[in-house]
């Protein structure tokens, strides 16, 4: 049975969709999956959820699905705007509305030899070859006195022939399709389908140059050894988290895997599984696992690691955001497979821990134990950590990771455990911070981690596993490491749930004392239980480290650099209808295409409120670094994120505009990399049309009072995107989360924000967090605040309790509506009472 719609074919017994053409086209498992299941429910709606539970059975994010459909709306030729296949309910899913007819006969043309793609499975069957000619029946003959039968003689004859035949169009269609098909496949970044295509070929031909020399493109080559030998080698894709494993063989072994972010498992009777993830380019470093090489060490089945995983030793070569981490000789040690759970952290409360001084010597005599335990209480002020109740955590939350603990209390259970808190460089060698870490494995790791939400999650849950099987080392919860240092005495690693996902790789400032519902930990055990070496203890510093004494160029250079951004206005941006692809209780949210630079179309959403004014204010949105590092459709633009939403912004009866900036979203085509100085230049230049032709669009609608337009920028847009502040002077105020000065010495001098800040005159508004590595007060924060040419009384700084926008945001909103109210002038029919004075000065010049 196959389905047709619209000149397309699914095939769902081959899993393949076939165009108007009759051709084949390639898709991922996922997305045909999605294809199928929309086809055999023509004209139902569709939840997302019953689609997300119908595709991926196990939990993953809705942007999965989000890509699934983009995908399909372009491979199935759907414009902007239009809907002639899937139509999309805002808030609830999507209703397949094309007519599909059910048919039996096979389609219009069909997978041979000659033409067929290999799907994009690590398992493609065979394409058929072509079928050898009958034999022709023949009158008996008396047989012969010697040799062969006549007949027998004469299939034997056809046989050869029909075997020569089909050799000869297997290697046709070896050197004359599918290998050619299989460069195709690696220009567009499809390593797996590649992979699968080519191991048909070589079948049918040997030593093809052509195939030769593009296999290291997609094909990575592993030497596998593991402690003791003879352990079953499996593998699967990263994120195919319900695929089957694919058993590779016993090792010791050597073999080619397709160059895509792999888990592996290894299992031998007798000893605990161990699980590794290789990113798509391990095999070209000696760094780490060393060059094309992974070894593994297989544990003992023992109850005191079990849920650990073993970890080698050796040097450790890492980084903590920008500050190299290093030591030699680490010993191998077990360290815990998942975050410390409530569940488990609650034996120790109800074994009398808190009561217990053994576990508690770490204190230091500054901290007698009675005075601890005075500190360390629950809510209801019994023994426990800070957000539980009666000694109790909530209903429903065994598995989520303890919280609202202490480094000390930490260390604590570590010793009721038998334990140690991992230093910096336990903690960094287990993690996905490897040398030459790819933008894949960061995509996949980070689609899997819990980063940028509104709470942690069951450990584990997500599934993101790291090089050597621990799970949510990035994400969930930051987690406490045993060095003391820093301004506030100690350091947590991995990011939490509130953060943003480019915090994975960075270290935050903590108070040991802290007791954050953003903090939690895990354990590590040493071999043996041989002590640390007292060198792994030592106080470490791991902010960010800026050159400092850069100068901004002279006027004249500037002017040079200025002219390169010399933008010229329209009013003939061929903008479509505004489309609403989303409703909210508070704001409707609409798409529309404009014309930008270099003839490229570039979509803009608008979050509306319900009740906007006639003439509505609008601030235009300038994201974070993530949304340059990967790709992601235009309809998952969010106003602001999860942790630090900007919905009080829209409530407040502004416009919020999210213009897809050259280089995000679905104009997105590598991720960004300041050292490429040419690509740089060009795309802030773009970036600076794109803000241009953003405002053109506004001066056009008649719902946007276009003389009161200011700027919100996230991170990267309080950042990079500094230099747009000083280049667009119909801007009339900035609101900056999260910026700073990067004092980049790789980024051109054009595009270096520091030649253009002095050169910034609108009123500015800076929140940041006191404890951001990322852009650290004194040497980010306050450079940029000092630097700003805008009178003293219109530019205003903050430092919240916090990092890198994880700062609290109610104060975020009472201060950023405060600014907007003088700046912009409080919003028409709204009754607002400023928490702050409003001390504004005559036009800016």
């Amino acid at each position: 049975m196959t389905y047709r719609f619209g000149g397309f074919t699914v095939d769902p017994v081959r899993r393949l969709l076939f165009g108007p053409d009759g051709k084949p086209i390639s898709l991922k498992s996922r997305v045909f999956d999605t294809l199928l299941y929309l086809v055999e429910h023509p004209g139902e709606l569709l939840e997302k959820q019953t689609l997300l539970d119908a595709v991926w059975p196990r939990i993953v994010e809705e942007n999965n699905l989000n890509q699934a459909i983009s995908t399909l709306r372009r491979v199935l030729g759907e414009a902007p705007g239009e809907h002639r296949f899937i139509v999309t309910e805002p808030g609830r899913g999507y209703r397949f509305v094309a007519r599909v007819d059910t048919v039996t006969a096979e389609p219009a043309a069909s997978i041979t030899a000659a033409s067929a793609p290999a799907a994009a499975e690590m398992r493609t069957p065979a394409p058929s070859a072509p079928m050898p000619p009958a034999a022709v029946a023949t009158k008996p003959r008396k047989r012969p006195s010697f040799g062969l039968p006549a007949a027998l003689l004469a299939l034997v004859v056809v046989g050869v022939t029909a075997w020569g035949v089909q050799r000869a169009a297997g290697t046709r269609w070896a050197r004359a399709e599918a290998i050619p098909e299989v460069a195709r496949l690696v220009d567009a970044g499809d390593f797996e389908a590649a992979f699968a295509l080519a191991a048909e070929a070589k079948k049918r031909v040997s030593n093809d140059p052509l195939l030769e020399r593009i296999t290291p493109q997609f094909a990575a080559t592993f030497a596998v050894t593991t402690a003791p030998a003879g352990a079953t080698i499996s593998v699967r894709g990263y994120d195919d988290l319900n695929g089957d494993w694919r058993v590779l063989g016993s090792a010791p072994l050597t073999l080619q895997v397709p160059r895509v972010t792999l888990r592996w498992r290894f299992e031998k009777p007798g000893y605990a599984p161990a699980e590794r993830t290789t990113t798509a380019h391990d095999d070209f470093f000696d760094a780490y696992f060393g060059a094309a090489h992974l070894d593994v060490t297989l544990g003992p089945t023992d109850a005191a690691t079990e849920n650990m995983v073993l970890v080698p030793g050796g040097d450790v070569r890492t980084r903590v955001g920008r500050r190299d981490v290093a030591l030699e000789n680490l010993a191998a040690y077990f360290l815990d497979r998942f975050e410390v759970t409530n569940a488990e952290f609650k034996e120790f409360v109800d074994a009398g821990g808190y009561r217990d001084a053994r576990y508690w010597d770490g204190l230091g005599p500054e901290t007698p134990f009675d005075a601890a335990m005075r500190q360390f209480v629950d809510s209801t002020g019994q023994p426990g950590p800070k957000g539980w109740e009666l000694g109790r955590y909530p209903n429903g939350e065994g598995n989520l990771p303890v919280t609202g603990v202490s480094r000390y209390e930490a260390a604590a259970y570590a010793k009721f455990r038998g334990k140690q808190v991992p230093t910096v460089y336990h903690w960094t060698k287990a993690t996905l911070a490897l040398p030459g870490l790819d933008s894949s494995f960061e995509a996949s790791s980070v689609a899997l981690s819990n980063f940028a939400s509104a709470a942690p999650v069951a450990v584990g849950s997500r599934q993101g596993v790291g090089p050597f099987g621990t799970y949510d080392m990035h994400g969930n919860v930051r987690e406490w490491i045993a060095n003391d240092g820093g301004p506030l005495g100690g350091w947590v690693l991995g990011g939490g749930f509130e953060d943003p996902v480019y915090t994975f790789a960075g270290a935050m400032p903590a108070d040991p004392f802290s007791r954050s519902p953003s903090i939690g930990f895990r354990l590590m055990r040493t071999m043996a239980d041989a002590p640390l070496a007292a060198n792994a203890l030592a106080p470490v510093e791991l902010a960010r480290t800026l050159d400092t004494t850069v100068e901004p160029v002279a006027d004249d250079v500037y002017e040079a650099y200025r002219a390169q951004y010399d933008y010229v206005p329209t009013d003939q941006l061929h903008a479509s209808e505004p489309e609403t692809v989303e409703t909210t209780d508070d704001w409707i949210k609409q798409r529309v295409v404009i014309d930008t630079v270099n003839g490229e179309r570039m979509a803009v959403l608008l979050f509306i409120p319900h009740d906007a004014p006639r003439k509505a204010q609008a601030l235009i949105y300038f994201p974070g670094y993530d949304r340059f590092r990967f790709r992601l459709p235009d309809d998952q633009v969010p106003p602001g994120y999860n942790a630090l939403p900007l919905d009080w912004l829209v409530r407040s009866g502004r416009v919020l505009v999210a213009p897809t900036f050259q280089g995000s979203y679905a104009r997105f085509k590598s991720p960004y990399d300041v050292r490429d100085s040419l690509r740089t230049r060009r795309e802030w230049v773009d970036r600076r049309w794109d803000l241009g032709r953003t405002l053109d669009y506004l001066e056009q609608r008649e719902d946007i009072d276009a003389s009161k337009v200011g700027y919100l920028g996230f991170s990267a847009g309080g950042v990079l995107a500094l230099p747009l502040l000083a280049l667009e002077p119909r801007l009339e105020a900035a609101v900056l989360l999260g910026g700073g000065l990067p004092f980049d010495d790789a980024a051109p001098p054009e595009t270096e924000p520091v030649n253009f800040v002095p050169r910034i005159t609108l009123p500015v508004l800076m929140v940041n967090g006191r404890y951001d590595t990322l852009v650290p007060v004194d040497v980010a924060q306050k450079p940029l605040f000092d630097l700003l040419r805008t009178p003293a009384a219109d530019k205003r700084y903050y430092a919240l309790e916090g990092g890198h926008l994880s700062v609290p945001r109610p104060e975020v909103a009472r201060l950023a509506l405060d600014f907007l109210d003088c700046y912009l002038g409080p919003v028409e029919d709204r009754e607002r009472v400023s928490s702050t004075e409003c001390n504004r000065t005559a036009a800016r010049d």
